[in-house]
């Protein structure tokens, strides 16, 4: 216990007027036991400033040791006091119990913040790392230009208004320290390292005209009407923004160009450490894209491309009427569930672009009914009811693989049906994880980049798959590839790669047969020339042979007419 006491000093007999200077303060400290010294433990030396970004404080609790004779430690938090050096930068609480940062501060870090605690005539002190978003935010569209969408409309209270695309919102940033002494301005990491906070900065997402644009439930941009406008990351605590990004809405149209589909059985996940920042771990998501077991279920992620060479995630239009068809086109191999939530299910071993999908939209546009059923001509007009009418968008195919009967474990160089030996690659079972990539929620920038035909050539998969030798061991054991036993449910926003990039691997896959062929060509032409060479040597030698017979012949004959004669005349 600590007590103050102010004390002066009279003089019996005199006169004692107060003193200018007033009265001498001393503190008395008071303990069961001697205290050699305090010492304030907190559970990370680190605090990231995100309250800038979200205005939600950052705490980091703080508990003060007292280190007695004999080395008995005690918690004294209660009765210490604190402070701290730079409170624009970190702040403690009033019972010392708690370190935090409230979006208040300057925007500045430290990399080392002191907030001192004293318990009498001891003190202590630690000293944080706090580390503060940098400011402007890099706010990021994966399209600034939304256009109308030809084909798609829908009723508003302004009527019969255009669909526009989709855009999907990014916002990056890197967190920066100061240096107290000389003013060094530090990266979190490296300069290379950007940090994705979008979702801590979705509330504060603003469009400055919201008749042009506004922002969906999932981080994206939607298109409202044409015009210009801006896209503003505001801060409730500096009263500005902190962040910005131009947009623009266009009336002029782009044409759908095809609904890609990926099919994901499950999902797997690897974590690695990384050498030179050993605070720093990698985490990698890949998709399983074969089914293993009877009735296993199968999720789909849609993309919707456009001729303007971007792409917008199908579940992005989750606002709007619309309906995704499935079918099957090899009920052997896979079958889809009837009704409003169709599901997808292994049926038998086979392969190939065997799901069909077909984007159904609702639409308002004055179109005499040509058909009562969806067909595949030009004329894809159905009635809808009510006076509207539903079209077919746009339509395209999923890849899909079942391999019911895959033995893991079996040696190596078996043979397949046709007697032709094969071995198992890991790369037809799941996505590189060097691939593009997507989620719905992370790393979407890019997802403009899908131009290309998904089901193109997929045929050209069915055949030359390469099962069961793997590296040096010959077999693929449990632990190595595990079955893919998962059943998401999730329905548009499991896993997505580009379609360029499958048709980059199949152009590879392709090159790669080529070559083969052009190596047995080759082969089988040199074969063929020694065998022809051994032909005509063989041609060359026999006339000699059989000439060199018959004078061997000829000759005994005449060396036996000569002995004849030789003996009639010694008769």
């Amino acid at each position: 216990m600590t007590v103050s006491a102010n004390w002066w000093v009279e003089y019996s007999g005199r006169s004692n007027p107060p003193s200018p200077r007033g009265a001498a303060v001393s503190t008395f400290s008071f303990t069961d036991r001697h205290i050699f010294g305090i010492a304030p433990i907190t559970e990370s030396n680190k605090i990231i400033n995100t309250a800038i970004l979200t205005n939600q404080p950052v705490s980091l609790p703080v508990i003060v040791l007292a280190v007695s004779r004999g080395g008995r430690v005690s918690d004294v938090s209660s009765a210490v006091t604190c402070h701290s050096t730079n409170e624009n930068t970190v702040k403690v609480s009033s019972d010392c119990s708690t370190l935090f940062v409230d979006g208040s501060e300057s925007g500045l870090g430290n990399t080392c913040a002191v907030v001192e605690f004293v318990l009498g005539t001891l003190s202590g002190s630690v000293c944080l790392e706090v580390w503060a978003p940098s400011v402007p935010l890099r706010v990021s569209l994966s399209d600034a230009v939304l256009n109308a969408i030809s084909g798609w409309n829908h009723f508003t209270e302004d009527g019969c208004v255009p669909v526009y695309q989709r855009s999907a919102v990014q916002v990056l940033t890197q967190f920066t320290a100061q240096d107290s002494r000389s003013r060094t301005v530090h990266l979190l990491h490296s300069s290379d390292w950007f940090v994705d906070v979008t979702e801590l900065v979705h509330d504060w997402l603003r469009v400055e005209d919201p008749g042009v644009a506004s922002i969906g439930t999932q981080n994206d941009l939607i298109g409202l009407r044409p015009g210009k406008t801006s896209l503003h990351v505001v801060s409730e605590q500096w009263d500005g923004v902190l962040g910005r990004c131009d947009i623009t809405v266009t009336s002029d149209p782009v044409t759908p160009a095809d609904l890609s589909v990926q099919v994901v059985s499950g999902l797997g996940m690897s974590v690695t450490g990384s050498p030179a920042h050993p605070s720093i771990v990698t985490t990698t998501v890949t998709a399983y894209n074969i089914l293993y077991s009877h009735q296993q279920e199968a999720s789909i992620s849609a993309w919707l491309q456009f001729s303007d060479d971007t792409a917008s995630l199908l579940s992005s239009f989750s606002d709007l009427p619309h309906f995704l068809r499935l079918s099957s086109l090899a009920e052997t191999v896979v079958v889809v569930t009837p009704g409003p939530n169709q599901r997808i299910f292994a049926q038998g071993d086979g392969g190939g672009p065997l799901l069909r999908a077909e984007l159904l939209v609702s639409t308002c546009t004055d179109q005499p009914i040509t058909s009562n059923l969806i067909t595949e001509g030009i004329t894809d007009w159905t009635d809808a009811g009510g006076g509207g009418r539903t079209r077919r968008l746009a339509t395209g195919s999923g890849w899909i693989r079942v391999n019911l009967d895959l033995g893991f474990l079996q040696p190596a160089r078996d043979k397949d049906e046709e007697g032709e030996e094969f071995e198992f690659d890991i790369s037809d079972m799941l996505v590189e994880s060097d691939s593009n990539v997507y989620t719905s929620n992370f790393d979407e920038v890019n997802r403009g980049n899908v131009s290309h035909d998904y089901s193109d050539n997929l045929s050209a998969r069915v055949t030359d798959r390469k099962w069961n030798e793997v590296g040096n061991g010959g077999m693929v054991s449990r632990n190595n590839l595990e079955r893919a036993a998962l059943t998401p449910s999730q329905e548009e926003s499991s896993v997505y790669f580009s379609p360029s990039q499958e048709q980059e691997g199949e152009r590879g896959e392709g090159g790669h047969d080529r070559g083969a062929r052009e190596l047995e060509v080759g082969v089988g032409a040199v074969l063929s020339l020694l065998g022809l060479s051994a032909v005509l040597f063989l041609a060359n030698c026999l006339p000699c042979a059989l000439r060199d017979r018959r004078k061997a012949a000829a000759e005994e004959g005449a060396e036996g007419e000569l002995e004849g004669g030789a003996l009639e005349k010694v008769d």
